[in-house]
């Protein structure tokens, strides 16, 4: 019995030195392991609003594998001096996922987003945008795939509607501009040039124009001629 009430202090001794709950300035709890006054090890930090950070800490601040939850959002992965950065998974409360990479609390790198209406995007990311070469499957079946630049189709790439045709060109900032390609189901391609997205409509022959001006200049010959003609009957 003595051995079991030996053994019980010992290990509330341990909880309260390495286990403790600490009240932050900002209203928050914290309740875990701690080192010299700050927070280390595993641990749990509650905040007012009812957002909750679960997992590792080092110096006191958010470092290694942890989650953090709030009404906007849940992120689970990785963490470097309180900032998400390596690999991990957010959660939108819309129901959009993104899976990836991460650096200063951005995506960066390579990754995957899920839509809400279950549309799809693999790629590169830069500073929370789409950036760099990706592929974006829409959720009727049509896909953008080529460069992107801040979340804009930007560079060379293919976009395929829902209903096959596709259009090939170069992107800028979401519009196709200068010379590409439409090419249909059938696999019959023709060359185009776009302008602003829209394909620029080639000078057409001014076949009316020209007809309509000889039309004139053969009734200025007739009334010239008939005039000449009056005034050798009239001489004769």
């Amino acid at each position: 019995m003595k051995k079991l009430v030996l053994v019980f202090f010992i290990c509330s001794i341990s909880i309260s030195v390495f286990a403790e709950e600490y009240r932050l300035p900002d209203g928050s709890v914290y309740f875990g392991e701690m080192k010299n006054g700050l927070f280390e090890g595993s641990g749990t930090q509650v905040f007012q609003g009812g957002a909750k950070y679960t997992g590792e800490f080092s110096n006191g601040l958010y470092n290694g594998h942890g989650t953090y939850e709030s009404h906007l959002y849940t992120y689970t992965g990785d963490y470097v001096n309180g900032l998400m950065e390596g690999q991990g998974e957010l959660k939108y409360f819309n129901g959009t996922t993104y899976t990836g990479n991460f650096k200063n609390n951005d995506l960066y790198g390579k990754g995957r987003i899920i839509y809400y209406d279950g549309s799809v995007y693999i790629g590169d990311f830069k500073g929370g945008l789409k950036d760099g070469e990706g592929f974006f499957n829409f959720f009727d079946g049509g896909f953008y795939q080529g460069g992107f630049k801040d979340d804009y189709y930007d560079g060379e790439g293919v976009f395929s509607h829902s209903d096959g045709i596709k259009y090939v060109g170069l992107w800028t900032k979401g519009e196709l501009n200068g010379e590409g390609f439409v090419i249909y189901p059938n696999g019959r391609q023709r060359k185009v040039v776009f302008e602003r997205t829209a394909i620029k409509r080639k000078k057409q022959f001014p076949f009316a124009t020209i007809f309509l001006f000889a039309l004139f200049i053969a009734l200025v010959y007739l009334v010239i001629d008939n005039i000449r003609l009056r005034k050798k009957l009239k001489n004769a």
